[in-house]
């Protein structure tokens, strides 16, 4: 809004009312924003129940370990002797395998908005140093 002087007071400045604005609509910025939200989307909905509520999203866990325990049941009606130790260690290797699983998404994700956060960066940098140049 500042370095591309939209005129959007601040309380009202959004991603829609940047991206609808005449100066950014179908521009290679709307583009990178648009993709910058779409990355951060899958995480609003666990952001705002964390930041709002104070409460977790639930996670694929709760799943996985359902899973587990349907498998070791399945062992017992075969007639595998399933201790509790065994069954606890399976739901706790599930649950490494899976934070595993989370850590390498989040990962992926962190690097796809530090991609297009420097897209964006490199976009603006020029009309910045050209505004800049206005004050002293």
């Amino acid at each position: 809004n500042e370095i591309l002087n939209l005129g959007i007071p601040y309380r009202k400045c959004s991603y829609s009312t940047v991206c609808d604005n005449t100066r950014i609509n179908g521009t290679r910025i709307h583009r990178i924003l648009e993709k910058l939200r779409k990355t951060t989307n899958k995480h609003r909905e666990g952001k705002n129940l964390l930041l709002h509520r104070g409460e977790q999203i639930k996670l694929p866990l709760e799943v996985r370990t359902l899973d587990t325990i349907d498998v070791t049941n399945m062992a017992i009606k075969l007639g595998v002797e399933v201790s509790d130790e065994l069954r606890k260690s399976v739901v706790e290797f599930l649950a490494i395998y899976t934070r595993t699983e989370l850590i390498t998404i989040m990962e992926k994700e962190c690097r796809e908005i530090e991609s297009q956060v420097e897209e964006l960066f490199d976009k603006l940098l020029p009309d910045y140093r050209r505004m800049r140049s206005f004050y002293p």
